[in-house]
């Protein structure tokens, strides 16, 4: 993952170097969205295509170049995997993002088959999330008696699950909602799909009776919970009003 992140900070200068960049996040991102790539991947090689992108959006993020593309990666078109309600309520609330909105779509209707790089702007961390919530509930829970064979098959399919990926995915996530300018549309998505609850009552996240292999994530989850509930308002960073905190929650 750290010789990934250099490349993407020392890729060449001008337009050469530029395209050899776009094409290496592209490859990059592809390894995650398409099944075909993920599916052969192993959990190590999962946990470190996670690790490379906590890379990207850390210290590589410093680099201009590279941010730009990053960025694009945690923009407007995430919410195309909103579901309708919650949608319609972030514009509602927000009518300047209407405007954004209502162009993204009139773009995309425009062209059904957009470019592959936009095409990720909307896919990448939706499916990045899905990815994650699958490996977390991946996890059986755990036998208090098992039979020695069971015992021994369990453990079989614990060191199967990936336990990496879902730390550093976890990570990730925390990592992204802790700075305003990767957080503005981030947040609302995690919210509509539930990451924290579905994480919470999965039996690797469970805060009683938990596996004990998952005691590092359960930490993990408890940071992105706290950035999940930090009282902001995510658009323009200010803080949350009483009654803007209630509303939040309900």
């Amino acid at each position: 993952a750290g010789t990934a992140a250099g490349q993407l900070s020392g890729a060449g200068a001008g337009a050469e170097g530029e395209d050899k960049l776009a094409g290496f996040f592209r490859r990059v991102c592809s390894m995650l969205v398409k099944d075909v790539e993920w599916l052969p991947l192993t959990g190590r090689e999962r946990g470190d295509l996670a690790l490379f992108w906590v890379h990207v959006f850390t210290s590589c993020f410093e680099v201009p170049r590279v941010a730009a593309h990053a960025m694009k990666l945690v923009s407007l078109p995430l919410w195309l995997s909103l579901s309708p309600g919650r949608l319609q309520l972030e514009l509602d609330q927000f009518p300047q993002l209407r405007r954004h909105w209502q162009h993204l779509n009139v773009k995309r209707q425009s062209n059904p088959a957009p470019k592959p790089a936009e095409d990720l702007e909307a896919t990448f961390l939706p499916t990045l999330v899905k990815r994650f919530l699958e490996a977390v509930q991946s996890f059986a829970p755990s036998d208090p008696s098992p039979s020695p064979e069971k015992a021994k098959n369990q453990k079989g399919r614990k060191d199967d699950q990936s336990l990496l990926f879902v730390e550093r995915s976890c990570e990730l996530l925390t990592d992204l909602l802790a700075q305003l300018h990767t957080r503005r549309f981030l947040r609302t998505l995690l919210d509509d799909l539930h990451v924290v609850e579905t994480c919470a009552l999965s039996p690797i996240g469970a805060s009683t009776g938990g596996l004990p292999e998952g005691a590092r994530f359960r930490g993990l989850l408890g940071r992105l919970s706290f950035y999940m509930g930090f009282e902001i308002e995510d658009q323009t960073g200010e803080a949350l009003t009483p009654h803007q905190v209630m509303t939040r929650h309900l």
